[in-house]
């Protein structure tokens, strides 16, 4: 690097600002996990933590935290039981601005005659956000919100 001509006596420093790293999520393992699992088990889901303002959820774009409530609730009113068999985070990576992960699960619906099990895969994207990672979109394979 070339310094402008200067007096010898004449010193150069550079002052840097610090950032707070947010890491690339591997703290946030047992929150994302939780977050499937509230999606896929029985029990009325009223908060998740580190929602962003808007999610997407499936199909369902844009949803606000009630929406978002409402939508899920609503179809779990639609089984007499949900039990979740199994729920795994397989990976995570970053990708541009977005921390995702990455996992598979396996839940029993079951109705008035009949329990389905469902197989599939779940995709969770969050985005850095005054210093923690919030979540935007939720993808889960099977299940028809």
């Amino acid at each position: 690097m070339l310094l402008p001509i200067h007096p010898n006596e004449m010193q150069f420093c550079f002052v840097y600002d610090r950032t707070e790293s947010i890491g690339n999520g591997d703290g946030n393992l047992e929150i994302v996990r939780d977050i499937i699992l509230s999606l896929l088990n029985q029990q009325h889901i009223s908060f998740i933590d580190h929602l962003n303002k808007r999610v997407r959820l499936n199909s369902f774009e844009n949803l606000s935290e009630p929406e978002l409530y409402y939508v899920v609730n609503q179809y779990k009113k639609r089984c007499n039981f949900i039990i979740n068999r199994h729920v795994s985070v397989e990976a995570n990576k970053v990708q541009g601005d977005r921390l995702m992960y990455i996992g598979s699960h396996e839940t029993n619906f079951c109705f008035d005659n009949h329990c389905r099990i469902t197989k599939g895969s779940w995709q969770l994207e969050m985005v850095p956000a005054q210093g923690t990672w919030l979540v935007v979109d939720i993808q889960v394979e099977g299940v028809n919100f």
